[in-house]
């Protein structure tokens, strides 16, 4: 799977340069297209396209629904996403959607009575920009080309951090698989394996949740019922951590080692011992219960029976 995965990222990174290859003075119709194609590449995919959907914000707030069920303007949705402080992610996939489905619309020349009158507007600015239309209105998308940098930018690196929060995922399940199976066959005793995992909500799915970071500059921001906290440094890639794992509906126990290869396989050059793990963690609970209130802790220590055994925690919010 390994390989498979660092395949699939050389892959994304190629669309990812296409769009980044054409310098912003030079921006024309090829690079609209070149975002079609890296969006396109993320839709047929069903891996990517499943780490994407499978975010919490997008089950409420599907990119594809707003555009093509319902019709809604892109510099309206913008508004709407500024006003309830959306997260980054679903405001980059929308913006950088909306082109993607304008330049597919371009190959079937959509009419009045099959599109919604939005959706022709994006074809119509599209249009303008690839006949260079000098004094035609461009709209929407020509106004903030600029911006589709960033949200290029910003669905590549949460794809990167989904795809690495995954592997570490396989690879701790499949270090435990093996352990459990070197033990069957030690004791050669039955034993019930491989029980489907129990399908829990994640928090990305829980409305009253809201969750930004910024790993470049070790920044993290969780917002509960309103309430909402920042982390920094070590403490904001702890929280991270967890949280991702989370969204994945990875309930394992994670140890500081667990955490170190996650630093090694994101190039972090950090490295955390046990004892500042654990202080992390009880730092993020505190804040959590003496600042939020409605919350007791997110990350909970497991239970040892061994007093010399190594911590081990998963995420877990209690209320």
């Amino acid at each position: 799977m390994t390989n498979n995965l660092d395949k699939l990222k050389l892959k994304l990174e190629h669309k990812f340069k296409a769009v980044f290859g054409i310098p912003k003075n030079q921006i024309a119709f090829p690079f609209f297209v070149a975002i079609h194609d890296y969006i396109d590449f993320i839709e047929k995919d069903e891996y990517l396209r499943g780490l994407i959907y499978g975010l919490g914000v997008f089950k409420s707030c599907s990119p594809k629904n707003l555009l093509i069920q319902r019709g809604r303007a892109i510099d309206d949705m913008n508004n709407v996403f500024r006003g309830r402080k959306m997260p980054n992610i679903l405001i980059s996939f929308f913006n950088l959607y909306a082109v993607y489905l304008g330049i597919k619309d371009l190959d079937r020349t959509p009419t009045k009575t099959d599109t919604h009158e939005n959706r022709l507007k994006i074809v119509k600015q599209l249009e303008n920009v690839r006949d260079g239309i000098r004094f035609a209105n461009k709209g929407y998308l020509w106004t903030h080309r600029s911006k589709y940098y960033g949200w290029v930018r910003i669905v590549y690196n949460e794809l990167l951090s989904l795809i690495e929060v995954d592997r570490q995922a396989q690879k701790i399940k499949g270090i435990r698989e093996a352990k459990k199976a070197e033990k069957i066959k030690e004791f050669k005793q039955p034993e019930i394996i491989g029980k489907p995992a129990e399908i829990k909500a994640t928090p990305g799915t829980n409305l009253a949740i809201k969750y930004d970071y910024d790993l470049a500059n070790k920044l993290a921001w969780f917002k509960f019922n309103g309430k909402e906290m920042e982390f920094k440094g070590k403490r904001s890639i702890v929280f991270h951590f967890f949280y991702m794992l989370s969204k994945i509906n990875n309930n394992e126990y994670q140890t500081y080692h667990d955490f170190n290869e996650y630093l090694k396989a994101n190039d972090l050059n950090i490295k955390i011992d046990s004892i500042s793990f654990r202080q992390s963690i009880d730092n993020i609970n505190k804040r959590v219960k003496d600042e939020i209130k409605d919350l007791k802790s997110l990350i909970k220590l497991k239970d040892k029976n061994n007093p010399k055994e190594v911590n081990r925690y998963q995420w877990k919010m209690e209320i």
